[in-house]
Protein backbone atom coordinates (compact mmCIF):
# COMPACT_ATOMS: atom_id res chain seq x y z
CA UNK A 1 0.00 0.00 0.00
CA UNK A 2 1.35 3.66 -1.08
CA UNK A 3 1.07 5.89 1.96
CA UNK A 4 -2.34 7.75 0.02
CA UNK A 5 -3.63 3.91 -0.30
CA UNK A 6 -3.59 4.22 3.43
CA UNK A 7 -4.72 6.67 4.88
CA UNK A 8 -7.91 6.18 2.61
CA UNK A 9 -8.42 2.79 3.98
CA UNK A 10 -7.91 4.60 7.81
CA UNK A 11 -10.62 7.54 6.52
CA UNK A 12 -13.21 4.73 5.11
CA UNK A 13 -12.53 2.06 8.24
CA UNK A 14 -12.72 5.28 10.99
CA UNK A 15 -15.96 6.81 9.28
CA UNK A 16 -17.90 3.80 8.60
CA UNK A 17 -17.00 2.31 12.26
CA UNK A 18 -18.61 5.82 13.56
CA UNK A 19 -21.79 5.52 11.75
CA UNK A 20 -21.86 1.90 12.46
CA UNK A 21 -21.62 2.28 16.51
CA UNK A 22 -24.28 5.48 15.92
CA UNK A 23 -26.60 3.07 14.40
CA UNK A 24 -26.17 0.29 16.86
CA UNK A 25 -26.64 3.06 19.42
CA UNK A 26 -29.90 4.27 18.27
CA UNK A 27 -31.10 0.09 17.84
CA UNK A 28 -29.87 0.09 21.54
CA UNK A 29 -27.65 -2.33 20.71
CA UNK A 30 -23.66 -2.06 22.03
CA UNK A 31 -21.71 0.09 19.53
CA UNK A 32 -19.21 -2.70 18.68
CA UNK A 33 -22.23 -4.84 16.76
CA UNK A 34 -22.74 -1.64 14.42
CA UNK A 35 -18.64 -1.18 13.99
CA UNK A 36 -18.40 -5.38 13.53
CA UNK A 37 -21.20 -4.75 10.65
CA UNK A 38 -19.52 -1.43 9.08
CA UNK A 39 -16.03 -3.16 9.00
CA UNK A 40 -17.80 -6.53 7.08
CA UNK A 41 -19.55 -4.03 4.54
CA UNK A 42 -16.61 -1.75 3.57
CA UNK A 43 -13.65 -4.92 3.80
CA UNK A 44 -12.95 -7.64 0.98
CA UNK A 45 -15.81 -9.89 2.28
CA UNK A 46 -18.34 -7.21 0.20
CA UNK A 47 -17.78 -3.58 -1.16
CA UNK A 48 -13.86 -3.83 -0.69
CA UNK A 49 -14.32 0.49 -0.22
CA UNK A 50 -10.80 0.02 1.98
CA UNK A 51 -8.81 -0.16 -1.25
CA UNK A 52 -8.78 3.32 -3.13
CA UNK A 53 -8.58 1.01 -6.72
CA UNK A 54 -11.56 -0.74 -6.42
CA UNK A 55 -13.22 2.86 -5.72
CA UNK A 56 -11.96 4.49 -8.26
CA UNK A 57 -12.72 1.42 -10.43
CA UNK A 58 -9.63 -0.34 -11.19
CA UNK A 59 -7.85 -3.58 -10.23
CA UNK A 60 -7.65 -4.34 -6.46
CA UNK A 61 -4.44 -4.21 -4.49
CA UNK A 62 -4.04 -6.92 -1.50
CA UNK A 63 -1.70 -5.60 0.98
CA UNK A 64 -3.65 -4.96 4.35
CA UNK A 65 -0.65 -5.40 6.58
CA UNK A 66 -0.78 -2.01 7.74
CA UNK A 67 -4.74 -2.08 8.55
CA UNK A 68 -4.18 -5.40 10.28
CA UNK A 69 -1.16 -3.51 12.62
CA UNK A 70 -3.38 -0.83 13.56
CA UNK A 71 -6.39 -3.02 14.72
CA UNK A 72 -3.87 -5.46 16.75
CA UNK A 73 -2.96 -2.69 19.06
CA UNK A 74 -6.36 -1.26 18.93
CA UNK A 75 -6.87 -4.34 20.76
CA UNK A 76 -3.96 -4.29 22.60
CA UNK A 77 -4.70 -0.62 24.46
CA UNK A 78 -8.28 -2.20 24.76
CA UNK A 79 -7.51 -4.86 26.85
CA UNK A 80 -5.21 -2.66 28.87
CA UNK A 81 -7.63 0.04 29.40
CA UNK A 82 -10.23 -2.54 30.42
CA UNK A 83 -7.10 -4.28 33.15
CA UNK A 84 -7.05 -0.42 34.60
CA UNK A 85 -10.30 -1.51 35.63
CA UNK A 86 -10.07 -4.67 36.91
CA UNK A 87 -7.99 -4.94 40.48
CA UNK A 88 -5.69 -7.90 41.49
CA UNK A 89 -7.32 -7.95 44.64
CA UNK A 90 -10.95 -8.75 42.74
CA UNK A 91 -9.63 -10.84 40.11
CA UNK A 92 -8.62 -13.55 43.10
CA UNK A 93 -12.13 -13.43 44.85
CA UNK A 94 -13.43 -15.18 41.72
CA UNK A 95 -10.64 -17.25 41.04
CA UNK A 96 -12.16 -20.59 41.12
CA UNK A 97 -15.07 -20.24 39.54
CA UNK A 98 -13.12 -18.09 36.65
CA UNK A 99 -11.24 -21.39 36.41
CA UNK A 100 -14.53 -23.34 36.06
CA UNK A 101 -16.35 -21.19 33.55
CA UNK A 102 -13.22 -21.27 31.45
CA UNK A 103 -12.42 -24.85 31.48
CA UNK A 104 -16.06 -25.48 30.83
CA UNK A 105 -16.01 -22.68 28.05
CA UNK A 106 -13.20 -24.89 25.95
CA UNK A 107 -13.92 -28.29 26.71
CA UNK A 108 -17.60 -28.02 25.79
CA UNK A 109 -17.06 -26.24 22.49
CA UNK A 110 -14.38 -28.72 22.26
CA UNK A 111 -16.26 -31.99 22.45
CA UNK A 112 -19.34 -30.92 20.16
CA UNK A 113 -17.18 -29.69 17.80
CA UNK A 114 -15.14 -33.13 17.94
CA UNK A 115 -18.86 -35.17 17.63
CA UNK A 116 -19.90 -32.69 14.53
CA UNK A 117 -16.44 -33.35 12.32
CA UNK A 118 -16.60 -36.87 13.16
CA UNK A 119 -20.50 -37.81 12.49
CA UNK A 120 -19.27 -35.48 9.17
CA UNK A 121 -16.67 -38.17 8.04
CA UNK A 122 -13.46 -36.46 8.91
CA UNK A 123 -10.74 -38.86 10.55
CA UNK A 124 -10.07 -38.31 14.14
CA UNK A 125 -7.05 -36.44 13.24
CA UNK A 126 -8.90 -33.77 11.33
CA UNK A 127 -12.33 -33.95 13.48
CA UNK A 128 -9.49 -32.76 16.68
CA UNK A 129 -8.32 -29.98 14.78
CA UNK A 130 -11.71 -28.75 13.59
CA UNK A 131 -12.94 -28.93 16.92
CA UNK A 132 -9.83 -26.96 18.57
CA UNK A 133 -11.37 -23.88 16.32
CA UNK A 134 -14.67 -24.16 17.99
CA UNK A 135 -12.70 -23.15 21.21
CA UNK A 136 -11.47 -19.88 19.82
CA UNK A 137 -13.46 -16.82 22.00
CA UNK A 138 -12.74 -13.26 21.43
CA UNK A 139 -11.79 -12.04 24.74
CA UNK A 140 -11.70 -8.56 23.11
CA UNK A 141 -15.09 -8.23 21.89
CA UNK A 142 -16.39 -8.80 25.34
CA UNK A 143 -14.12 -6.41 27.04
CA UNK A 144 -15.77 -4.18 24.57
CA UNK A 145 -19.74 -5.05 24.92
CA UNK A 146 -19.08 -4.86 28.89
CA UNK A 147 -17.23 -1.57 29.11
CA UNK A 148 -19.99 0.04 27.11
CA UNK A 149 -22.87 -1.54 29.10
CA UNK A 150 -20.59 0.08 32.27
CA UNK A 151 -20.74 -3.05 34.02
CA UNK A 152 -16.99 -4.07 34.32
CA UNK A 153 -17.10 -3.36 38.16
CA UNK A 154 -19.38 -6.13 38.36
CA UNK A 155 -18.32 -9.64 39.97
CA UNK A 156 -19.78 -11.13 36.49
CA UNK A 157 -17.65 -9.23 34.00
CA UNK A 158 -14.37 -10.23 36.60
CA UNK A 159 -15.42 -13.75 35.90
CA UNK A 160 -15.94 -13.56 31.97
CA UNK A 161 -12.29 -12.02 32.36
CA UNK A 162 -10.71 -14.15 34.84
CA UNK A 163 -12.18 -17.18 32.49
CA UNK A 164 -10.65 -15.45 29.04
CA UNK A 165 -7.08 -15.94 30.60
CA UNK A 166 -7.99 -19.44 32.14
CA UNK A 167 -9.23 -20.15 28.30
CA UNK A 168 -6.43 -18.87 26.56
CA UNK A 169 -3.84 -20.72 28.18
CA UNK A 170 -6.04 -24.33 28.19
CA UNK A 171 -6.67 -23.29 24.27
CA UNK A 172 -2.83 -22.73 23.69
CA UNK A 173 -2.12 -26.22 25.47
CA UNK A 174 -4.88 -27.98 23.18
CA UNK A 175 -3.53 -26.11 20.11
CA UNK A 176 0.11 -28.33 20.55
CA UNK A 177 -1.64 -31.39 20.99
CA UNK A 178 -3.96 -31.34 18.48
CA UNK A 179 -1.49 -29.84 15.92
CA UNK A 180 0.85 -32.64 17.09
CA UNK A 181 -1.86 -35.49 16.00
CA UNK A 182 -2.44 -33.66 13.20
CA UNK A 183 1.25 -33.66 12.07
CA UNK A 184 1.59 -37.40 13.02
CA UNK A 185 4.02 -36.43 15.95
CA UNK A 186 3.62 -37.96 19.26
CA UNK A 187 2.32 -35.35 21.90
CA UNK A 188 5.55 -33.88 24.53
CA UNK A 189 4.25 -34.32 27.61
CA UNK A 190 7.57 -32.37 28.85
CA UNK A 191 6.61 -29.77 26.10
CA UNK A 192 3.13 -29.26 27.07
CA UNK A 193 4.37 -28.90 30.94
CA UNK A 194 7.00 -26.18 30.14
CA UNK A 195 4.41 -24.16 28.10
CA UNK A 196 1.74 -24.56 30.89
CA UNK A 197 4.91 -23.45 33.50
CA UNK A 198 5.86 -19.99 30.94
CA UNK A 199 2.47 -19.29 30.90
CA UNK A 200 1.48 -19.29 34.69
CA UNK A 201 5.24 -17.83 35.77
CA UNK A 202 4.92 -14.68 33.29
CA UNK A 203 1.11 -14.30 34.75
CA UNK A 204 2.38 -14.72 38.17
CA UNK A 205 5.04 -12.61 37.88
CA UNK A 206 3.56 -10.07 36.48
CA UNK A 207 0.45 -9.93 38.43
CA UNK A 208 1.82 -10.25 41.71
CA UNK A 209 5.42 -8.46 41.66
CA UNK A 210 4.18 -6.21 39.06
CA UNK A 211 1.12 -4.71 41.01
CA UNK A 212 3.79 -4.42 43.92
CA UNK A 213 5.86 -2.60 41.87
CA UNK A 214 3.83 0.02 40.75
CA UNK A 215 1.48 0.58 43.87
CA UNK A 216 4.50 1.37 45.72
CA UNK A 217 5.89 3.72 42.56
CA UNK A 218 3.35 6.32 42.24
CA UNK A 219 5.43 9.43 43.31
CA UNK A 220 7.91 8.20 40.61
CA UNK A 221 5.50 8.16 37.65
CA UNK A 222 4.80 12.08 38.89
CA UNK A 223 7.25 13.96 36.90
CA UNK A 224 6.30 17.49 37.12
CA UNK A 225 8.31 18.14 33.56
CA UNK A 226 6.55 15.61 31.79
CA UNK A 227 2.66 15.43 32.81
CA UNK A 228 2.34 12.29 30.01
CA UNK A 229 5.49 10.43 31.97
CA UNK A 230 2.65 7.99 33.65
CA UNK A 231 1.02 7.47 30.46
CA UNK A 232 4.60 7.06 28.51
CA UNK A 233 5.47 4.54 31.08
CA UNK A 234 2.13 2.68 30.91
CA UNK A 235 2.08 2.09 26.85
CA UNK A 236 5.25 0.91 27.12
CA UNK A 237 4.64 -1.25 29.64
CA UNK A 238 1.24 -2.69 27.37
CA UNK A 239 3.43 -2.76 24.53
CA UNK A 240 6.02 -4.80 26.28
CA UNK A 241 3.77 -7.52 27.97
CA UNK A 242 1.91 -8.19 24.87
CA UNK A 243 5.00 -8.54 23.14
CA UNK A 244 6.07 -11.02 25.88
CA UNK A 245 3.16 -12.96 26.19
CA UNK A 246 2.97 -13.37 22.58
CA UNK A 247 6.02 -14.56 22.66
CA UNK A 248 5.43 -17.54 25.01
CA UNK A 249 2.67 -18.66 23.27
CA UNK A 250 -0.13 -16.64 24.51
CA UNK A 251 -2.25 -14.31 22.82
CA UNK A 252 -1.02 -10.36 23.24
CA UNK A 253 -3.95 -8.99 24.68
CA UNK A 254 -3.52 -11.14 27.59
CA UNK A 255 -0.19 -9.56 28.42
CA UNK A 256 -2.03 -6.32 27.52
CA UNK A 257 -4.56 -6.86 30.26
CA UNK A 258 -2.07 -7.65 32.72
CA UNK A 259 -0.51 -4.45 32.17
CA UNK A 260 -3.59 -2.30 32.73
CA UNK A 261 -4.25 -5.07 35.89
CA UNK A 262 -0.81 -3.91 36.82
CA UNK A 263 -1.23 -0.05 36.76
CA UNK A 264 -4.57 -0.23 37.98
CA UNK A 265 -2.81 -0.44 41.22
CA UNK A 266 -0.88 3.13 40.84
CA UNK A 267 -2.00 6.18 42.16
CA UNK A 268 -2.38 7.83 39.15
CA UNK A 269 -5.00 5.20 37.94
CA UNK A 270 -8.32 7.52 37.17
CA UNK A 271 -6.27 9.56 35.23
CA UNK A 272 -4.53 6.86 33.09
CA UNK A 273 -8.08 5.86 32.05
CA UNK A 274 -8.82 9.54 31.07
CA UNK A 275 -5.66 9.33 29.01
CA UNK A 276 -6.01 6.06 27.52
CA UNK A 277 -9.90 6.96 26.44
CA UNK A 278 -8.55 9.77 24.23
CA UNK A 279 -6.30 7.34 22.62
CA UNK A 280 -8.99 4.34 22.14
CA UNK A 281 -11.60 6.91 20.74
CA UNK A 282 -9.35 6.67 17.84
CA UNK A 283 -8.06 3.63 17.18
CA UNK A 284 -9.91 0.83 18.63
CA UNK A 285 -12.26 1.24 15.94
CA UNK A 286 -10.22 -0.34 13.17
CA UNK A 287 -10.13 -3.62 15.78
Amino acid sequence: MHHAEILFALFIVFVAAQIGAEIAARLQLPGVVGEIVAGVAVGPSMFNWINVNVVAGKPATHSTEPLLAIAEVGAVLLLFSVGLETRLADLKKVGKVAFSVGTLGLVIPFILGAVWAHLAGFPVAKSLFIAAAFVATSAGITARVLSELGVLDRIESRVILGAAVIDDILAMLLLGVVTSLQGGNGVSLLGLGLTLFQALAFIGLVAVVGTKVVSRSGPALDAPLNPLSALTLAIAACLGLATAGAYIGLAPIIGAFLAGMVFAEAPQRHQLEKQIGVIMAFITPFF
